[in-house]
């Protein structure tokens, strides 16, 4: 049992029960949840059912060695990214390289201090993380990109429908920002991105979802949130939104944004952003500056 927080699951593969027990006492004192194996035989069904965020494996096991586990599980596209660390007495430099050339992140060797292999799973995991967030956000304003957000959206409405929540889909886009970037010059432009990127993500909860659509374009996604809601918390992003510019690039902007509510103005994420994003011309064309419900008149 984890005496701590739950920090991720290891899975452990060694064919040494005393070692099994010590990597299992170790990790689990520091807060992992473990799965252990005796074999690479063993090991390979079960890697895929627990799926860990993590596995450290010895090399030398009958049947099937660690770097034979490690070349199969880079073939399964369900297994291949997790992070592997051998963990093993062979040193020579040639299976260091092997090791790290079939994808493990880190190349062990026993004996070893519990601290210091501490050390190196945690330093594992956080550049996995790091990795994975920079695959999955945007790289001027750090929310999610396009791709991303599309999938983040798909999934949470489908989520909002299997409860009979309503969510608000929000499509948003800078007012005059050709100009802006013809007047202030493209550093400036960004300065501004940045900007309404900041607003969004101090003045959305947890559970929403916010990304960069492309160039000037923004989608808001607020959960169990219906269009007249979700109409009011975007006004008093646009007011922060023209505050905060004031502030960090020395002129006041705005945006002009439509809301499609999902069931009621569709169920997907192209039906939903495709009429949020008619809302929102229709936003622009009524003088921009402002936020127009799909289906309702200015």
């Amino acid at each position: 049992m984890t005496t701590g927080p739950n920090l991720g699951t290891i899975f452990v593969v060694d064919d040494d029960q005393y070692l099994r027990r010590i990597l299992t006492m170790v990790l689990e004192r520091e807060g992992y949840r473990i799965h252990a194996a005796a074999s690479a035989v063993e090991a390979l069904p079960l890697i895929g059912r627990e799926a860990p965020n993590l596995i450290i494996s010895d090399v030398e096991m009958p049947e099937m060695d660690g770097f034979e586990l490690r070349r199969r599980l880079s073939e399964d596209p369900e297994t291949k990214n997790i992070p592997f660390i051998f963990l093993t007495g062979r040193s020579e430099s040639d299976d260091q390289v092997h090791g790290l050339d079939l994808g493990a992140q880190d190349y062990i060797t026993k004996p070893f201090e519990p601290p210091v292999l501490i050390a190196r799973v945690r330093a594992v995991l956080r550049r996995v993380k790091a990795a994975a967030l920079q695959a999955r956000a945007d790289s001027l304003t750090g929310l999610l990109n396009r791709q991303t957000l599309e999938e983040a959206v798909a999934s949470e409405l489908k989520r909002e429908s299997r409860g009979n929540h309503s969510a608000a889909l929000v499509f948003l886009d800078i007012d005059d920002f050709k100009k802006i970037n013809d007047t202030h010059g493209h550093a400036v432009g960004d300065r501004v991105l940045k900007t309404l990127a900041g607003v969004l993500s101090a003045g959305t909860r947890e559970s929403d979802i916010a990304g960069r659509y492309g160039g000037e374009e923004f989608v808001v996604l607020f959960a169990d949130s219906d269009a007249r809601a979700a109409l009011g918390r975007m006004n008093d992003l646009m007011r922060l939104f023209g505050e905060a510019c004031g502030e960090a690039a020395g002129f006041s902007a705005s945006f002009s944004a439509g809301i499609a509510e999902a069931p009621r103005h569709g169920k997907d994420f192209a039906t939903l952003s495709q009429n949020a994003d008619m809302a929102m011309y229709q936003a622009k064309r009524a003088g921009k500056a402002r936020v127009t419900i799909w289906g309702e008149k200015e």
